[in-house]
């Protein structure tokens, strides 16, 4: 069975045509490689109670199939996904988050007392139960996270801890990049894969460096073999 992919949007992403914008060239790149995809948007922009968009995205899409799925989220989308993910651990395939704040973010205050803002904070209970899931310290989790974005989703609060991490970072910041790296991240820096390229937020989700670092594990699906009539 070929797993179908769904890419759940950021907090604030428009609540309409988010195939085209920002989420058109990763549809355009699974579609490509022959998987169905499905993009949601949180609901009300984020400012909704965020259990609300999982029950959505489980209603519509977890129940009542046996359906495999790879789960792409952008931002706090990806918290969503790493949510589903444990939940239903034995149907996803994969897990892609660009731009996760896994840890919490800085911004989180601004919004206060916005609801994004009590998922978001270092301190949420919930955050802290989600990056302690067993089920996420798999291989199957990739984060991307870029150097630029490090006032809105720093570095630390990216890695996955078992997964797999892609730093975007452009190539005359990689010496500096590898510093702070070191001082934030310390030994799990190791684990980080630097990949060359310049975006920040928004622009990770369809830079062609990620595209290509996304490339060399999603290769196209086989055509179906067509029966010649007898």
């Amino acid at each position: 069975m070929v797993a179908e992919v769904i890419i759940i949007s950021g907090t604030f992403a428009p609540p309409f045509g988010i195939r085209q914008y920002p989420y058109f060239a990763l549809t355009n790149f699974f579609e490509s490689r022959g998987h169905k995809v499905h993009v949601e948007g949180i609901r009300l922009l984020g400012l909704g109670r965020i259990e609300k968009s999982l029950e959505k995205i489980e209603e519509r899409y977890f129940k009542g199939n046996d359906k495999r799925y790879i789960l792409v989220g952008h931002s706090q989308g990806g918290l969503l996904a790493l949510s589903l993910a444990a939940e239903y651990a034995h149907r996803v395939d994969a897990v892609e988050i660009l731009g996760t704040p896994l840890y919490g973010t800085r911004i989180a205050p601004v919004w206060l007392p916005l609801p994004p803002a009590e998922i978001m904070n270092y301190r949420s209970r919930w955050l802290k139960q989600l990056r302690d899931h067993q089920s996420l310290n798999v291989h199957k989790v990739h984060s991307y996270f870029s150097a630029v974005d490090i006032l809105v989703v720093p570095w630390f609060a990216s890695v996955v801890k078992d997964g797999n991490n892609h730093l975007l970072v452009p190539s005359q910041l990689q010496s500096p990049a590898s510093l702070v790296g070191k001082i934030f991240l310390g030994e799990r820096i190791k684990t980080v894969e630097v990949i060359h390229g310049l975006g920040g937020h928004i622009k990770i989700v369809s830079h062609p460096a990620v595209l290509s670092s996304l490339a060399k594990r999603y290769r196209p699906l086989p055509s179906p073999i067509l029966k010649s009539p007898a």
